[in-house]
């Protein structure tokens, strides 16, 4: 099992970062296809920074996880900033193979 953890730092004021209660929720934990999810919020300055973790069970996808996520985050970034997100839907083979190449399973 390889825990992936990846992090992405965007200066934003949101009210989407409250929850009904008017706090700040810094962590979301679950178990999604036998995989466990965690993303977690810190504070940083004057923005903050959001961390994804997600333990791979089968290191053989390792490499694609992490293109799906760096693409997923990528988007949310564009989102973020005001810009469309690519469109591009289908799997990076390029990417897969940066990752493929960077991360190790062992």
């Amino acid at each position: 099992m390889l825990l992936l953890a990846m992090g992405v730092h965007w200066f934003f004021d949101s009210p989407l970062m409250e929850n009904l209660f008017g706090t700040l929720v810094k962590t979301l934990a679950f178990h999604w296809s036998g995989e466990d999810l965690r993303w977690t919020l810190e504070e940083d300055g004057q923005g903050c920074v959001l961390r994804l973790s997600n333990t791979v069970v089968d290191s053989e996808w390792t490499a694609n996880t992490a293109a799906g996520w760096d693409t997923c985050l990528t988007g949310l970034g564009a989102v973020l900033a005001g810009r469309e997100p690519d469109s591009d839907a289908g799997p990076d083979e390029e990417l897969i193979a940066h990752y493929r190449a960077t991360l190790t399973t062992e």
